[in-house]
């Protein structure tokens, strides 16, 4: 093993998700992807909540990493008999009913 190849076992790459066959979009091509505008695709990539890789100072973004993103945001659809809303619990007045005044 040579001194190139022992750096090279030491370095930890980050666990990718998207394969080497992984389509690579730029930040409009990204929003355009998802239906969205370019300033949310700006704040998801500045917030680090959209993963993405940097090449010399472009931005890059896997299409496999959209499409998970979009799933994480997946919410199901419910029965007809689930409630539509939450109720809010009624509020109880933590004074005794004769102290609580009555508008005249």
């Amino acid at each position: 093993m040579s001194i190139d190849d022992a750096k090279l076992s030491n370095t930890r790459l980050p666990n990718r998700r998207h394969s080497r066959n992984s389509t690579w979009l730029t930040k409009e091509e990204a929003a355009d992807y998802l239906s969205c505008s370019l300033r949310l695709i700006d704040r998801l990539v500045q917030e680090r909540r959209l993963p993405f890789t940097r090449i010399a100072k472009f931005v890059r973004i896997s299409q496999d990493d959209l499409e998970a993103f979009a799933e994480a945001g997946r919410v199901e659809a419910q029965s007809r008999d689930a409630p539509r809303r939450l109720q809010p619990k009624p509020v109880e007045d933590a004074r005794p009913p004769d102290e609580i005044r009555t508008p005249r």
